[in-house]
């Protein structure tokens, strides 16, 4: 047995796993595809129960001090749905925002100075099998294939889940009737009246979803988050690559 339990991705939900894991005195694998974290902001916030969780685990002064600062009100799967955290019994009543790469950052610096584990990158997952007492998982590192066996394997490893789809467990849902695109970009020039408005995604949602202000949000000196929306998109364009032209004209639509 190579371990006792592999753990697929080196996200958020990958690192913090590992973490939990350690505290309970089992040394786990993990591994990530990517040879190097991205960088990119992704998941922008944390609400307030992820908060209470990294303060029980003494990491909140280090989430906090990356941040950009508290957002008060949020709001629910891109609609206008607000959420108000003002009544909730937490003391933390408020959206955190911090890039997921900060929070990455975070959590795998826990990992390894703390726990000793470092997580194996560029370690791609291609295939599993299962029997009554283990999982042999097939994997390639630096162009060889290799068997890893453990006694579990845990898929974080995003929505397109490789290992979701080689158990064969289904992801049902309704079709989408509108998509949209988020990128990073560095803007030049002036437009901090601009940025100072657009804190939160409520900001610029009316009550049907259509923008009221400009959709670009900063995240770092320099770096906004632009979001292109649009309605009644066909549903298979969202395989596509996005477009530098796409990006562009969203960004002059703003």
């Amino acid at each position: 047995m190579d371990a006792a339990v592999a753990v697929v991705g080196a996200g958020p939900t990958g690192l913090m796993l590992a973490n939990e894991l350690a505290l309970a005195g089992v040394r786990p694998v993990i591994i990530d595809k990517l040879v190097e974290r991205s960088g990119q902001s992704k998941a922008l916030n944390l609400q307030p129960r992820s908060i209470e969780i990294f303060d029980q685990r003494g990491l909140w002064d280090a989430v906090e001090s990356r941040s950009l600062g508290h957002i008060n009100g949020g709001h629910f799967a891109g609609l206008p749905v607000p959420l108000d955290y003002s009544s909730w019994d937490t003391r933390y009543p408020y959206q955190l925002g911090i890039p997921q790469a900060r929070t990455e950052a975070v959590l795998e610096e826990q990992l390894s100075q703390v726990h000793g584990i470092t997580v194996a990158r560029g370690v791609e997952l291609l295939d599993l099998t299962q029997d009554a007492d283990s999982v042999t998982a097939t994997v390639q590192d630096r162009q060889e294939c290799r068997q890893l066996r453990v006694g579990y394997l845990v898929g974080c490893d995003g929505g397109r889940s490789l290992v979701r789809k080689l158990l064969g467990v289904p992801f049902p849902g309704h079709p989408a009737t509108t998509t949209a695109f988020v990128a990073d970009v560095t803007i030049t020039g002036e437009i901090d009246e601009l940025a100072n408005r657009l804190r939160s995604m409520r900001s610029f949602l009316t009550r049907d979803g259509v923008r009221r202000w400009p959709p670009l949000i900063p995240v770092d000196d320099g770096v906004y988050r632009l979001i292109g929306m649009g309605r009644d998109v066909v549903v298979s364009e969202r395989d596509r690559p996005v477009t530098v032209d796409e990006v562009q004209a969203a960004l002059r639509e703003s």
